[in-house]
């Protein structure tokens, strides 16, 4: 079995590496961008390239590029490779996307935040399968199972509920930690002074339901302290904002937990 990248960004770059140490072949590399190609291909020992028609063929594309790019995509790959398998790799991109486009075709979608800079274990990302048919869904499984410890089979409509989750758990969450950042760009004080605070709030909800781990002025209500909060932030109009929702949120949540302890999906 041989497979090509569509892509060359974070997603393609991490599961291009995955790849290619367990032993899958990886015959081309296509960006848009021809120093991403280069780079890219050059990593994994394979032939890059800025034009769909040029790259050889191949058992299985991955379209690991942005969600809007998908369906373009895959109508010229379906003109230049018919018999191929498409496969992307998106969150909220339903199969249908690629299904109603060509066959065979399904998803892999790996459920972590990824980044060129920073390697990870690719065998410790949970892996989410979706696939046209059966002969499809076991060479995904076969590959998923190769890449990860922790694979799944999950349709469309459930796994865009993960992604729009991941997206609270995980861009959301490091977004708050980039205004903590701002927050003290004037006092003096790193924000490596957050981090264990960080960790342990990470580590929390190994053990506790995120609702129960909750502590902090909003879920008391303190609104003599999140006043001089909302004081400090008043030449952020917009941050500010941001702080009075989250904090009526938090109270809200609470609230509901309160009602009924028993809300967490175990």
């Amino acid at each position: 079995m041989n497979v090509a990248l569509i892509g060359a960004g974070n997603v393609a770059t991490h599961l291009g590496l995955a790849l290619q140490k367990v032993n899958i072949s990886i015959c081309g590399v296509y960006s848009r961008k021809k120093s991403s190609a280069t780079t890219l291909s050059a990593q994994l020992s394979c032939f890059g390239t800025t034009h769909l028609d040029a790259l050889p063929q191949a058992d299985i594309y991955f379209l690991a590029i942005s969600d809007d790019a998908i369906i373009d995509i895959a109508r010229q790959l379906t003109r230049l490779f018919p018999t191929a398998t498409l496969v992307h790799t998106a969150g909220s991109v339903p199969l249908k996307a690629l299904s109603n486009i060509h066959h065979p075709a399904g998803v892999l979608y790996p459920l972590q935040t990824f980044s060129k800079e920073r390697m990870i274990d690719f065998s410790e990302v949970p892996l989410f399968i979706e696939a046209t048919d059966n002969p499809t869904e076991e060479k995904l499984l076969d590959i998923a199972h190769r890449l990860s410890k922790n694979v799944a089979i999950l349709p469309s409509d459930k796994r865009q509920l993960l992604h729009l989750a991941a997206v609270f758990a995980c861009n959301f969450v490091n977004h708050c930690y980039a205004l903590a950042e701002d927050a003290l760009a004037n006092s003096g004080v790193h924000i490596e002074a957050l981090l264990p605070l960080i960790q342990e709030t990470a580590r929390k909800v190994h053990e506790l339901s995120p609702c129960t781990a909750q502590t902090g002025p909003a879920v008391r209500w303190d609104k003599s302290v999140m006043a001089k909060h909302e004081d400090l932030l008043k030449t952020s109009p917009a941050i500010q904002e941001i702080y009075r929702m989250m904090s009526h949120s938090i109270h809200q949540t609470a609230l509901r937990h309160a009602k009924n302890p028993k809300q967490r999906n175990d």
